[in-house]
Formats: structure tokens, C-alpha cells, sequence
């Protein structure tokens, strides 16, 4: 378990929470972030980045933290908020 990598997820789920009170989307998880991922994208499009190079930049991110950090845990990051 990694508790930089469970603070990560805990920021990213108020993120996600705030996205989903303001868009009234389905309080289902998996859908909730394909909604937040696309409107991501008409982002990137309005201010002329590209999506495709983010993520790939989101995912080098991503792939460090876990090689320094290891992953968040699914059965704990909710109990450390």
C-alpha cells in the first residue's frame, strides 16, 4: 500500500465528486470518469491541447509514481481521507 499513492486517488475522487454534483452524472463510478475523460477532451479542444499527448504525459506520470511509490490500494484508500 502506498500513502502518497492513496492521497492521489482520495484528490482525484473530489475531483471526481465535484464533476459529478455540477454535471448530474450517474454516481457510478467507471461512467462517471469515461464523462469526466470526455469532457476532458472538449477541454483540450477549446484550449488547443492534445488530449492523446496528455494522457500519454499523464501516464508516464503515472507509471514513476508506481515504480517509486507503489499503487494505490483499492481496500484502503477510502479509510485514510
Amino acid at each position: 500500500m502506498s500513502t502518497y499513492a492513496n492521497q492521489c486517488a482520495s484528490h482525484a475522487n473530489t475531483a471526481l465528486s465535484a464533476f459529478v454534483n455540477e454535471n448530474g452524472v450517474n454516481d457510478n463510478d467507471e461512467e462517471s470518469i469515461s464523462a469526466l475523460l470526455a469532457s476532458l477532451q472538449h477541454l483540450c479542444d477549446a484550449q488547443g491541447f492534445s488530449f492523446a499527448d496528455l494522457l500519454d504525459w499523464g501516464r508516464q506520470l503515472y507509471d514513476e509514481d508506481i515504480k517509486k511509490r507503489g499503487k494505490a490500494s483499492p481496500e484502503t484508500w477510502q479509510q485514510e481521507e
